[in-house]
């Protein structure tokens, strides 16, 4: 897709969450970059506190920043207008039950939700099956993506972090399936049975593993098996965390179902700007 990216973070220092206070200083920075890249559809995606800001606070709180600048915009204008936000993707959050994304100037949305959280899971799907019923004449601009648990396959690791080898990936998988008399992954599905971040046996299962590719990429032994690849396996701060939270699948960011999400937003907003060069000729 050809898109810029602008990354921010919640002024909380902490826990990192987002609040209601960051709506007015993010949209001053999405105002700026609109002046920067005029006429260039704004989408955001957030997820957990971040997916409830981008789905019902931003939307507020960039509206506003826009009536504001574009209070002085006359017709004919060659001064940049400023534009509501488009859509969002809200990963692994509960939607706001009061809002309505029926109306011609709420943005199109997307919620993506994970197979072990039911809670959040049957807040979005109500919600959505709500906006959509309302909706119905005038075709649904929101989407539910569920996303399933993952398989440890042999290649789950090199697939989800690039820089881990094929054969390191291997080896990861292996030493999971292998470790203790308590089984941590299922012997037919490959799916995890325990919860990574309650459950760190993993951690230990693996560690010596990371640890013997790094010395091999040292002393190039066994070149097949060498990685430069290094990780604190410190939660929120390591991939592997990441993604083993990921193939539990109860509350982690996720690529999956980004894409499609994405695919939905733009092509929401295309519909909506043919939608609105027809007004203009009638």
């Amino acid at each position: 897709l050809d898109m810029v990216t602008v990354a921010l973070s919640a002024s909380e220092s902490f826990r990192k969450c987002w609040k209601a206070t960051d709506g007015p200083r993010v949209a001053a920075v999405l105002t700026q970059f609109q002046l920067l890249f005029p006429n260039i559809p704004t989408f955001a995606l957030g997820a957990s506190s971040g997916g409830y800001f981008v789905s019902s606070i931003l939307p507020q709180a960039l509206n506003a920043a826009a009536a504001a600048i574009n209070h002085h915009h006359l017709p004919g204008s060659t001064v940049t207008k400023v534009h509501p936000l488009a859509g969002f993707v809200s990963e692994i959050a509960a939607p706001n039950l009061a809002d309505d994304l029926t109306d011609d100037q709420a943005p199109s949305g997307v919620f993506i939700t994970m197979a072990k959280d039911d809670r959040t899971f049957q807040h979005v799907h109500s919600f959505v099956d709500a906006q959509q019923q309302k909706a119905k004449e005038g075709g649904s601009r929101v989407k539910h993506i569920p996303v399933q648990a993952h398989s440890i396959s042999p290649m789950y690791f090199h697939e989800r972090i690039p820089e881990i080898s094929t054969y390191l990936s291997e080896k990861l998988t292996f030493a999971l399936k292998q470790y203790t008399s308590t089984p941590m992954v299922h012997n037919e599905t490959f799916e995890l049975l325990m919860d990574p971040r309650r459950d760190t046996r993993w951690k230990e299962a693996i560690r010596p593993v990371l640890e013997e590719a790094a010395a091999a990429a040292s002393s190039s032994s066994i070149p097949s098996f060498a990685s430069s690849y290094k990780d604190s396996l410190i939660a929120d701060h390591s991939p592997m965390t990441e993604v083993m939270n990921v193939a539990w699948s109860m509350h982690e960011m996720t690529r999956d179902g980004v894409p499609e999400a994405l695919d939905f937003l733009i092509s929401q907003y295309e519909q909506s700007q043919l939608d609105q060069a027809e007004k203009e000729l009638t």
